[in-house]
């Protein structure tokens, strides 16, 4: 009688440690099973979350420096914003006339190309104030540098570009703005996040004006918040949101979109 009781104790010990080691087994089964790359099945969850990026003040204002280098007069061209007319929810980068100012832009001020760039000469070696070119590979190479899409120079000849262009001998010619006097907008970092498994930085951007009774730009309210380290200004100049995407990849930034949100 008393070897059946200990006989039973032992059966149901074993029956209890069996359970668990088959709880156990069957929990790492389904780790590895859901294993991507070399990437645990709860990692994979987290890095598909924004994170957001505390950014100092000093953080703002170098933001802000490289949004009035990189964005602002580009953006200038492409909007004509005189009119107000803006396209929310679409990515600027759609269109090959965006993509191409957005890379002569830079590219005319970039001081690595300053001794690449002719200045106020055309096709014909003849002055002509106001034109620009550079050798076509070296615009190509730049272009694919900073945005995320391949140069096709079909597309560039029938991109409507503004002021229009030219590619002859290799070369592409263009047009360039001296004096760009004030913007009728501000470009002001607000917040940035970044998703680690799409490794894509999203920078929301307060788009601010002023605007007079008539609708025409207030550029006397605007003048006081021009300035990158001004990081303070009233709720009511802001017109939209603009939200960047971009990647960084060893220290070069490559755009991916540009939308306006209301």
């Amino acid at each position: 009688m008393q070897t059946f009781k200990i006989n039973k104790l032992v059966t149901i010990i074993l029956i209890f440690i069996i359970c668990i080691l088959l709880i156990f087994a069957s929990n790492n089964i389904y780790k590895k099973f859901l294993k991507v790359g070399n990437t645990k099945y709860n990692a994979k969850i987290e890095n598909n979350e924004n994170k957001n990026i505390n950014l100092s003040n000093e953080d703002k204002e170098n933001i802000n420096q490289k949004l009035n280098y990189s964005i602002q007069n580009p953006l200038r061209i492409i909007l004509n914003f005189e009119s107000l007319d803006i396209d929310y929810e679409t990515n600027l980068l759609n269109e090959e006339k965006n993509r191409f100012e957005i890379a002569w832009q830079n590219i005319l001020k970039d001081a690595n190309y300053s001794d690449k760039i002719s200045w106020n000469t055309d096709e014909n070696g003849q002055e002509k104030v106001g034109n620009a070119s550079i050798n076509y590979d070296e615009f190509k190479a730049y272009y694919e540098k900073i945005l995320d899409n391949k140069l096709d120079e079909e597309n560039l000849r029938a991109g409507n570009i503004y002021n229009g262009i030219l590619i002859k001998d290799n070369n592409l010619y263009g047009s360039y703005i001296e004096n760009w006097n004030n913007s009728e907008f501000v470009l002001k970092a607000n917040n940035l996040s970044f998703n680690k498994a799409s490794n894509i930085y999203t920078l929301n951007v307060d788009f601010l004006t002023s605007l007079n009774s008539d609708k025409t730009i207030n550029y006397d309210n605007l003048s006081s918040i021009y300035s990158y380290d001004v990081l303070n200004y009233d709720s009511n100049v802001k017109y939209a949101n603009l939200e960047i995407k971009y990647k960084k990849i060893n220290n070069e930034y490559k755009l991916l979109s540009i939308i306006f949100n209301e």
